[in-house]
């Protein structure tokens, strides 16, 4: 099962998306596939708690299912310190698969532990080419180390790719933070919302990404992030809760 919404060729449809699953996980809650799904929209539209549940739920019905979501889910809301662990773990269980190796740079490159980031990142560059997710997040390494000229390379480098093994919207959300680590707040404020309209709406993880720093205290950066939350909050998530029924609250 795939939902119809919810992905590229639809416009990344996130509320339609999460009705058709819950329509889905209402008739068959066990289905494994819908709530990995459920996990997967969440994450990307700040919805974090509800993904770990819904993450939970798949874990329930297939005790071996290895979607990522989690990992995702502990960067997103800002622990570093357990998405670096759980990075490990990934990695070490699907060495050379793609998004494990794109997984494994980030939470030091977000902790600031660069010369990791870079080690990491030269793996994955081994192993993926020069995909532009990789690219941007080289990109946004260069930027942290004050290296203007390569990061900007890094961005037309990526920007001049017409494929990538994962959506832009993320390849487009490196490219704000490696302007945002230039100073560049403009670029940097247009490319996160170019993130934001084409899928990618985490609003908690941009109010604590320290590659965004620099747009936090931006009047353009603050509506854009209350909008998102206003947004998002509102939509009701089908997650079941425990065996009794659903939970589609924010809290």
């Amino acid at each position: 099962m795939r939902s119809s919404c919810g992905v590229p060729r639809k416009g990344f449809q996130h509320g339609e998306a999460l009705e058709a699953l819950g329509r889905v996980v209402a008739v068959q809650p066990g289905y494994e596939p819908a709530h990995n799904r459920i996990a997967h929209i969440c994450h990307h539209i700040g919805r974090l708690e509800q993904g770990r549940q819904a993450h939970a739920n798949a874990r329930r019905s297939n005790p071996r299912t290895r979607s990522g979501n989690l990992e995702f889910i502990l960067l997103y809301r800002g622990d570093f310190a357990g998405a670096d662990e759980a990075a490990e773990a990934w990695v070490r269980e699907r060495p050379g698969a793609l998004y494990p190796l794109f997984f494994y740079p980030q939470p030091p490159l977000l902790s600031g532990r660069l010369d990791v980031a870079a080690q990491r990142l030269a793996l994955a560059r081994r192993q993926l080419g020069d995909d532009p997710l990789i690219t941007t997040l080289h990109g946004m390494l260069h930027a942290r180390r004050g290296e203007t000229g390569p990061a900007l390379d890094c961005v037309r480098a990526a920007l001049a790719c017409p494929r990538s093994f994962g959506h832009t919207h993320h390849t487009y959300y490196q490219v704000a933070c490696t302007y945002a680590v230039l100073g560049d707040t403009d670029n940097a404020m247009a490319w996160l919302e170019r993130s934001v309209n084409t899928g990618f709406a985490c609003w908690p993880f941009v109010r604590v990404d320290p590659h965004l720093a620099r747009l936090w205290d931006e009047p353009e950066f603050t509506r854009l992030v209350g909008d998102l939350e206003r947004k998002y909050m509102a939509l009701r998530i089908p997650v079941m809760a425990g065996r009794t029924g659903w939970d589609g609250s924010g809290a």
